[in-house]
């Protein structure tokens, strides 16, 4: 039989859909390395290509075995036994015998978290009906701060390397993506009368100080503290920085409290910024309920820009598995960057890479793109109340855990976060300190 020693040969007795897909995921999206699966145990055993065996038991004399644990092979949902160890100072589960090179299927453990299996299971919704990192395993077993998955697939390639010297894996490098959304573009400015009026005899009652700083702003003695655009275009072109906006173009709701769409000085600025930077769809609160109102904003937004959208990210980042991906995916949208949770830092889906929706519902993969992000300002700033100065320490934790495994770093910030200010750890400051760890490592 022909041989290809940079290539991988893997047996397994049947090829289903979750199979095909985590392979995919980790070998070809991770570990950039060529491999085939076979399901003939003959043409397998003759081959002289570097092999692997991924099956429920060993029934040759090899010694790349790969123990299966079922749910790769199954079709159903079901809640699964979890048993919680470690491997190399790694949290591990799906643990399997002492036949295998492995104490673990890392294959089924990774689908379990990037499939969001759990999230079809039945959960505690927070307020918003959301998936809470509260409910996920990640969290209530210490490990939703690291990007497990990854860190399992270095272990796996060492693994392969000492096997298998000739197998040639692509090389991976840090990149990283900054993203903002724009839910509220101005504090105080092109808001409408009545809108004006009802938010300064709110602030009249409630913060007297920011009434002043309101009627400063609309007197135009200083600036707009949401205005932040000009600093973040400089920023971002200075460091050379890839950059994605998500832009809320909706209606006014009671969690949808962005401008008018039709407001000139909010069109402007839209296409303002699309002339210099993606623009992906931000869809509104109200969106996840209704289709045609999803299919309007989006419909709108591009009109106004003249390009047609293909990012997108759930304001609030709210998402029910599998309905908000089946919605955008028949928009036509290809990358969604809603991947993680609003109160807590980490990797939702236990990754710092993309990878592909995968429908468990369907037991189908689709074309629709998963970018996960791994920090929010928000998430420091109001669910966790954490100071700037242990905000910073704890960011550039997560950005040196993405550096080891060659991964994508993707942080989401709001324009409102990063307003001018004397203090030297504001906010702003700890932006500008992220962006510089993710140039020089320090």
């Amino acid at each position: 039989m022909s041989t290809n020693n940079s290539q991988l040969l893997i047996y397994t007795s049947l090829i289903t859909s979750r199979i095909s897909y985590i392979f995919h995921f980790i070998f070809d999206e991770i570990l950039g390395i060529e491999y085939t699966i076979v399901t003939n145990i003959d043409s397998f055993k003759q081959s002289n290509d570097p092999k692997i065996a991924y099956a429920v038991e060993n029934t040759w004399t090899h010694s790349a075995f790969f123990e299966a644990h079922p749910l790769l092979h199954e079709m159903m949902i079901k809640n699964q036994e979890m048993d919680i160890s470690e491997y190399q100072n790694y949290k591990i589960f799906f643990k399997t015998s002492e036949k295998s090179i492995l104490p673990f299927d890392l294959f089924a453990a990774s689908f379990y978290l990037v499939a969001r299996y759990e999230e079809y299971l039945p959960y505690h919704a927070d307020q918003f009906n959301r998936f809470p990192a509260s409910e996920s395993l990640a969290y209530k077993n210490q490990f939703l701060e690291e990007p497990i998955i990854n860190q399992w697939c270095m272990i796996l390639k060492n693994r392969l390397i000492t096997m298998f010297p000739t197998l040639d894996f692509k090389t991976r490098s840090f990149k990283f993506i900054s993203t903002i959304d724009i839910d509220n573009a101005y504090a105080h400015l092109h808001k409408g009368i009545v809108r004006t009026f009802l938010s300064g005899t709110q602030l009249l009652v409630k913060q007297p100080s920011k009434l002043l700083q309101k009627i400063n702003v609309l007197r135009r003695k200083i600036q707009d503290p949401y205005d932040n655009y000009e600093y973040l275009f400089k920023t971002h072109q200075t460091k050379n920085i890839e950059t994605i906006y998500f832009i809320l173009f909706s209606k006014y709701g009671k969690y949808d409290k962005n401008l008018n769409p039709k407001n000139k000085t909010f069109k402007s600025l839209v296409k303002k910024i699309s002339s210099l930077y993606p623009v992906g769809l931000h869809p509104s609160y109200a969106s996840n309920k209704n289709f045609e109102i999803l299919k309007n904003e989006k419909e709108a937004l591009e009109s106004l820009m003249g390009k047609q959208i293909t990012k997108s990210r759930q304001h609030f980042l709210k998402m029910k598995l599998p309905n908000t991906y089946e919605n955008l995916a028949a928009l036509g949208i290809e990358e969604d960057y809603s991947m993680g949770y609003p109160e807590k830092p980490g990797f939702r889906a236990g990754t710092c890479s993309p990878f592909n929706f995968f429908n468990l519902k369907t037991n189908q993969a689709g074309k629709l793109k998963i970018f996960p992000f791994a920090i929010m300002d928000v998430t420091f700033k109001d669910y966790l109340g954490s100071s700037t100065s242990s905000t910073l320490i704890k960011i550039k934790k997560i950005i040196s855990s993405i550096q080891k495994v060659d991964g994508l770093f993707i942080s989401l910030w709001h324009n409102e976060s990063l307003n001018p200010s004397n203090d030297q750890f504001s906010w702003r400051y700890v932006y500008e300190r992220m962006l510089d760890r993710t140039k020089n490592g320090s």
